[in-house]
């Protein structure tokens, strides 16, 4: 069995609870024609990670995949990614895409350590996409951190879209005759509820990186930058 173990769910709201607090997977078990998606919880960061499967053929995505992250000692650490590794091979399933939903902000990606194990593992290195958004934000956050352009510029391999079509059908904040009202008004909602993530600044720098790491300086550290808050203070 892999390190995580698995939990097969039957719409059962008691082990779905059980399951969140835990970190186990949860296993969605498919219909005919369906994918079997693995739902993994990572509790320091209370993040979603998933493996999605074709039942048929084995081949696999891996989406949102988180690193470990210490933000009191610095210490990058890939026991998460490791264990997502584990069930994949306990599967036998092949993995073909690894995927982001979008640049975190709460935790640090483990997309390119999963790429380079599985290359260097398996000799089939999986492509990393995401939204082809992610240009514009890799342009603001880059000069807001000081990230060099040959650090973030094609780190992704591929970058997807959606139609109008697709985001009204099947986006959840903003269907088919949602107003402009609407929509402003349950952003600000939602976001007012929302304190800063505790990996903001890390996030941001590694994730529209996908996940590389810095480039080393002179004295072979490799560093992220962090925004001082001084207030009023002069000196």
């Amino acid at each position: 069995m892999s390190s995580l173990g698995s939990v097969k769910l039957y719409g059962d709201a008691r082990a779905t609870s059980e399951h969140v607090q835990s970190g186990i997977p949860a296993v969605v078990q498919p219909t005919r024609g369906e994918p079997v998606i693995h739902d993994i919880f990572e509790t320091k960061t209370s993040t979603w990670q998933y493996i999605v499967a074709d039942p048929a053929t084995l081949t696999a995505v891996i989406i949102d995949p988180v690193l470990d992250y210490d933000p009191t000692t610095q210490v990058i650490a890939t026991h998460m990614a490791d264990a997502l590794l584990a069930l994949a091979r306990e599967r036998g399933y092949k993995i073909d895409r690894i995927l982001e939903t979008h640049a975190h902000a709460d935790h640090v990606t483990a997309a390119s350590y999963l790429q380079d194990r599985l290359a260097r593992e398996t000799g089939h290195r999986p492509l990393i996409g995401i939204g082809k958004g992610i240009v514009r934000v890799q342009e603001l956050f880059s000069r807001r951190y000081g990230v060099p352009d040959d650090e973030f510029r094609g780190v992704f391999d591929v970058l997807l879209r959606m139609t109008v079509r697709d985001h009204k059908q099947a986006n959840r904040h903003i269907k088919a005759g949602t107003t402009e009202d609407e929509f402003v008004t349950m952003r600000r909602e939602r976001d007012a509820g929302l304190g800063e993530p505790r990996l903001l600044h890390q996030s941001l720098q590694m994730n529209i990186r996908a996940g590389k790491l810095p480039r080393p300086t002179d004295a072979r550290h490799q560093l992220l930058h962090i925004p001082l808050r001084v207030g009023e203070a002069k000196w």
